[in-house]
C-alpha cells in the first residue's frame, strides 16, 4: 500500500522591504549630501518620507540621484541592518520574499548586495511600481518602513485585510506610527530585528496548532 503523504504545513508567506528596512542606505545618503550641502546632518533629521519636506531640505530629484548612484556604484558601502544569522533564524519561520520600489536599473546591485551580505540565503525579489502595490500581493506579513503602509493599514485598506504589519521605527514613519492607536495586526520595533522576533512570536502558535492538527490526523488514519 502507497505510504499516504501528509499536507505540509505552509509557511506565512513575508514581503522584506530593502531601504530603511534590511539596507541602511538612509546613512550612505546622509553622508553624501553633507559632502556636497557643506552640512552636518544626521540621520534623525531624516524626519519625513519626503526629503525635501525635512529638515534635510534635500529636493527628491537630488535624493534620488543620490540613491542610485548609491546602489550601481557603492552598493557594497552600504550596511544591512541585521546580521546574516537573525535574517537566517528568521527565514527559517517564514517564506520570505524581498519586496521593493526601485528602478529596474539597481536590481543587479541588489542581488550583489544580498548575496555578498547574506551569502547562505536565497530570496526572490520582486519589483513593484508604487509603495501600495506590495500591498496587491499574496503576502500574510509585511515588513516596511514606509509611512504610506502603516496608513493603510490604519485606514483598514480592504488590500490589508489578514495582513500583519511590523515596521522598524524611523524618523521618518515616526509621526505617522506615533499618531495612530495600536492595532493587534500592527506593530512597530526601534529594530528591524526586534520586528523579526515579534513576527516570530506572534506567529509561532500558527505554526504548532497546525503541527498538532496534523499530527492528530495522522494517528486517526
Amino acid at each position: 500500500m502507497q505510504e499516504r503523504q501528509l499536507p505540509q504545513i505552509r509557511k506565512p508567506k513575508v514581503a522584506l522591504d530593502i531601504d530603511g528596512t534590511l539596507a541602511d542606505v538612509y546613512s550612505f545618503i546622509i553622508n553624501e549630501w553633507n559632502r556636497l550641502s557643506g552640512k552636518s546632518f544626521k540621520i534623525s533629521d531624516a524626519d519625513d518620507y519626503n526629503p525635501s519636506k525635512s529638515k534635510l531640505q534635500m529636493p527628491l530629484e537630488e535624493f534620488l540621484r543620490i540613491y542610485d548612484d548609491a546602489w550601481n556604484e557603492n552598493a557594497m558601502e552600504i550596511c544591512p541592518t541585521v546580521t546574516e544569522q537573525e535574517l537566517n533564524r528568521f527565514a527559517n519561520h517564514f517564506n520570505v520574499e524581498i519586496v521593493t520600489r526601485r528602478s529596474s536599473s539597481t536590481k543587479d546591485s541588489l542581488h550583489k548586495w544580498l548575496k555578498h551580505n547574506f551569502p547562505s540565503l536565497d530570496f526572490k525579489v520582486l519589483l513593484v511600481e508604487h509603495i501600495k502595490d506590495k500591498l496587491k500581493l499574496d503576502h500574510d506579513i509585511i515588513i516596511d518602513d514606509a509611512p504610506q503602509i502603516w496608513t493603510s493599514f490604519h485606514q483598514n485598506d480592504p488590500l490589508t485585510e489578514s495582513k500583519w504589519l511590523y515596521a522598524p521605527y524611523r524618523p521618518w514613519n515616526g509621526k505617522i506610527i506615533s499618531s495612530m492607536p495600536p492595532s493587534s495586526r500592527m506593530a512597530s520595533a526601534y529594530t528591524l530585528s526586534n520586528c523579526f522576533k515579534m513576527a516570530i512570536h506572534d506567529h509561532a502558535y500558527l505554526a504548532e496548532s497546525l503541527h498538532k492538527k496534523n499530527k492528530a490526523s495522522n494517528s486517526i488514519s
